[in-house]
């Protein structure tokens, strides 16, 4: 199961309860699909979905708190998949008005926006929104929430909505819907965790552990062979200069210590510095070294100008 199937799973049951949020659910619902439209006959209001048991959900709550049963429809769209796409109608003088989306003063007295009375309205709004029209991401893959909705206006509301409740909703028209949508494991796992998604937002925060803790550590693995790719380097270039001053004048034109370092370095090419110092009587620490190495490299450096002017 898709993580966007186990949001839902988690959502579905929690359909249903006060009064005021089955109003905002079914009112989403409606209108999250696009599912207003008019004839001679009337105005008719439907539930559509690509998935059966969401819109079962829907013809239980309307009939569960209104007493309407609404007509159940199945069909296979015209697309290459000919996947089987759920309807559920209503007939609009059932529930227009028990919904609150008669409104005279509306285009063509229909409210574009679902009746909310509270923050628990909000939230159940937002579960049907989510049910009917929302995707998730993988968390392995990306942080991101969206709902695609059909209207503008339902999209505007429902960005709206979780702007209102902090959440950095943004929108954009893909395919001829409006999408509105959260990027960022917080963004997502808080809003997952406000429409009652609790154990998929345990998920994407248990997934985003892993994923940091992983990226740590290649870090570090990358930061690790960097760091031995420069001291080797360093290292190699440390011989050559080394050698030059072999070559030239001998390592024992060197001060003592400065012959002795050398020598070291000769023997042990590849040995970090603070090795290197653990090696010279007395020991000495890296920075110590380090200082004494470049003082090697000077004179290698200076031999070799000279050399050239020769």
């Amino acid at each position: 199961m898709s993580f966007q199937e186990e949001v839902r799973a988690e959502l579905l049951p929690r359909l249903g309860g006060r009064a005021c949020c089955d109003r905002a659910a079914l009112g989403m619902a409606i209108l999250a699909t696009g599912g207003v439209s008019f004839s001679s006959g009337g105005v008719r209001l439907s539930v559509q979905s690509g998935r059966a048991a969401v819109v079962r959900r829907f013809f239980e709550l309307a009939k569960a708190r209104y007493g309407v049963a609404g007509e159940l429809r199945a069909a296979k769209t015209e697309r290459l998949n000919r996947a089987t796409r759920y309807e559920l109608r209503f007939d609009g003088k059932d529930l227009l008005e028990p919904l609150g989306l008669k409104d005279a003063s509306a285009l063509l007295g229909v409210r574009r926006q679902p009746v909310l009375a509270g923050e628990c309205c909000a939230r159940a709004a937002l579960c049907a929104a989510f049910l009917l029209t929302g995707y998730a991401a993988d968390p392995h893959s990306e942080y991101r929430l969206e709902f695609s909705l059909r209207e503008q206006a339902t999209a505007d509301f429902v960005r709206e909505l979780l702007q209102s409740a902090s959440f950095p909703a943004k929108g954009v028209c893909r395919r001829g819907q409006f999408v509105v949508y959260l990027q960022g494991m917080d963004a997502v796992g808080d809003a997952l965790t406000l429409m009652g998604a609790s154990g998929a937002m345990l998920r994407l925060q248990s997934t985003g552990a892993v994923k940091n803790l992983s990226n740590e550590i290649h870090r570090q693995l990358n930061c690790d062979a960097s760091n031995i790719t420069r001291a080797l380097n360093a290292s190699e270039k440390q011989v050559r200069a080394i050698e030059a001053i072999q070559r030239a004048v001998g390592l024992a034109s060197l001060t003592p210590p400065l012959m002795e370092l050398a020598q070291a370095r000769l023997d042990n090419p590849n040995a970090p510095l603070s090795e290197l110092g653990a090696l010279l009587d007395p020991p000495l620490g890296k920075s110590s070294v380090n200082s004494r190495m470049r003082r090697l490299m000077d004179i290698a450096e200076k031999l070799g100008e000279e050399g050239e002017h020769a």
